[in-house]
């Protein structure tokens, strides 16, 4: 089984981590950046995240992490893409160090800890188009689309995080004095009843979000097509899978029943295929793009 890391362990860990990066950074043509990646430094990284994977899928990222393709590819950027990465990781990690010492308690801090996850990655894209295109887009849309694709995320892996033992909903969305244990797992109808009420708080919090996604995404120009399709595939998928989680129902979604949370291949496939047509989208959220 994976080893639980303690907050002050993973903390360390992200500083590593950006230690790292800052390394790569400062790296120029003439350095030999294998001196770094066969360093002690990301070798330590590496040997500490590897007991820790939870599953399978981290298990491989971690491997491939620590053979440092992600880090020479960051190396080849030029400055100005490579200024903008160092500046959203530390940003993501310094709010990430915050929620590893507190709860989420309020929908303001869902709300805060969904910017840290995906919307400050929504503020490099935009940040990056600008610099890559010239293109200035909306920040304030790329953000709400980051934090729709966190949202879905978060409510339809509920019952995986609760058994890796991370909670991301809001307390404020169960009733007081109703622990977590009891909420998930009793057959009481108290306990149905409040599972029903927070899903729908956290689809309607997840719902807010997607009007601005959609003009964000109207708003990219025809010349970005590959960014185009890059925010349309997921908005569309997310869109999908929050119809049928509100479909499946509460009790499905909470057991974490895999036909409740996830659209099928099918479905995917459908929504590939008209992104690669039209761009566009027909369902109760929007008209086609």
């Amino acid at each position: 089984s994976p080893k639980v890391l303690s907050v002050d362990k993973k903390i360390n860990l992200m500083d590593r981590f950006l230690y790292v990066v800052g390394e790569v950074a400062r790296c120029t043509e003439k350095d030999n950046i294998e001196d770094i990646l066969q360093g002690p430094n990301l070798r330590s990284l590496v040997e500490q995240l590897k007991p820790a994977a939870y599953s399978e899928a981290e298990k491989v990222f971690v491997e491939h992490f620590g053979k440092g393709t992600v880090f020479k590819e960051y190396h080849s950027l030029k400055r100005r893409p490579k200024e903008a990465i160092r500046e959203v990781l530390n940003n993501m990690a310094n709010g990430m160090k915050h929620f590893l010492g507190s709860e989420i308690e309020t929908v303001g801090d869902l709300r805060n800890y969904c910017y840290y996850a995906a919307g400050a990655v929504g503020d490099f894209l935009t940040k990056l188009v600008y610099i890559e295109d010239e293109v200035n887009l909306d920040q304030e849309g790329a953000r709400d689309l980051g934090m729709f694709l966190q949202l879905t995320n978060i409510i339809k892996n509920g019952r995986e995080d609760y058994n890796a033992g991370r909670i991301y909903w809001p307390a404020e969305f169960f009733p007081r004095g109703m622990s977590q244990e009891f909420l998930v797992e009793s057959q009481d109808e108290s306990a149905k009843k409040a599972r029903a009420e927070s899903l729908e708080k956290m689809l309607r919090l997840a719902e807010s979000c997607v009007p601005n996604s959609k003009e964000y995404i109207k708003s990219i120009p025809k010349t970005l097509i590959g960014y185009t399709v890059f925010c349309t595939v997921p908005f569309m998928t997310g869109v999908e899978t929050l119809d049928l989680i509100r479909e499946s129902g509460a009790e499905r979604v909470f057991q974490g029943d895999n036909s409740a949370i996830k659209i099928s291949r099918e479905s995917l496939k459908y929504l590939l295929d008209l992104a690669e047509k039209t761009f566009g989208q027909k369902n109760r959220y929007s008209q086609p793009i």
